[in-house]
């Protein structure tokens, strides 16, 4: 699984554990036209309007949908999954699509998920070159689900995603950070040195730096030769992104403790530096975590 610890975005779903699931129509043959019963992924699929994504009633009946997967047996759910790759491949409705394919990380998320999905490998590697920048990235949160245990047979599809040219940099260091944790995982210097590649564009703009000096915090067992550029942060010229990076390097799960020590304790000392900064190293050195990383850069 990625090393990241992400928060995906769904596509407007409550996403609950089975286990809080009571009361909901199993998947196939439960949904009638009755008012109140959940519609089978089909049904639902087929209901939706190219203008129904964001609607009210379309996010909470897709919520009911979530559940009822998260809920139903095993067979219930095989029987639903070839439908699902059928409209996002078929299907000219985003919509459709954007549900399709939040409803396979649903799936994913299962603790049957990794084995319903197994074969499927292929189609959830195609999904990758998806002409919708959203869809990839909920294949991407699939990924992190379904890897688990051979994620070799996405590194080659994730490693061309990334060097695609004009992807955005959301994207980007979202692949970035896959790359990572499963190559990490892999041993598979490939797909390591392709998550390097992109950590050190020199065009990153400030969001993807801060979003690289958070990660190193979040983040144990970093490949050294990625320690040694998240370290990097710590320069960074924004003094956000600086502040960021001490608190990820005082974090408990942080990789890069004694690379970044003695760049913490000049930054702790340096008259030059934005004296909320200078505080914030100097409260790392001392151990104390959790940290606020949010500083105004105004009040300097």
């Amino acid at each position: 699984m990625s090393l990241r610890v992400r928060q995906c975005e769904r596509v407007g779903m409550k996403l609950l554990l089975a286990s809080t699931v009571t009361g909901f129509a199993l998947l196939h043959g439960a949904a009638q036209a009755q008012t109140g019963q959940t519609p089978s992924v089909e049904q639902f699929l087929n209901g939706l309007s190219p203008d129904s994504k964001g609607s009210h009633a379309a996010v909470e009946q897709s919520g009911q949908v979530a559940e009822a997967i998260s809920a139903a047996p095993s067979a219930e759910v095989s029987r639903e999954i070839p439908e699902i790759f059928d409209k996002l491949r078929q299907s000219s409705n985003q919509r459709v699509r954007a549900f399709a394919v939040a409803f396979l990380v649903t799936i994913a998320q299962r603790p049957d998920g990794k084995d319903l999905l197994g074969s499927r490998s292929k189609e959830i590697a195609d999904l990758l070159s998806d002409p919708d920048e959203g869809i990839q990235k909920e294949a991407i949160a699939l990924i992190d689900w379904v890897a688990v245990g051979h994620p070799e047979a996405y590194l080659p599809a994730l490693r061309t995603a990334s060097a695609k040219p004009g992807i955005s940099q959301d994207l980007g260091f979202t692949l970035a950070s896959t790359l990572l944790g499963l190559g990490a995982y892999a041993e598979d210097s490939e797909s390591i040195h392709a998550a390097l590649r992109f950590i050190q564009r020199k065009d990153l703009t400030f969001e993807t730096r801060l979003q690289v000096a958070e990660y190193m915090g979040t983040n144990p067992g970093v490949p050294p030769e990625m320690c040694r550029e998240l370290v990097k942060t710590l320069d960074d010229p924004d003094a956000r992104v600086r502040a960021a990076a001490i608190v990820s390097f005082a974090g408990p799960t942080s990789s890069v403790h004694d690379l970044a020590h003695g760049r913490i304790e000049r930054m702790s000392r340096d008259q030059h530096e934005n004296s909320q900064v200078r505080h914030l190293a100097a409260e790392a050195l001392a151990g104390h975590f959790p940290l606020n990383p949010n500083i105004d850069i105004a009040a300097q």
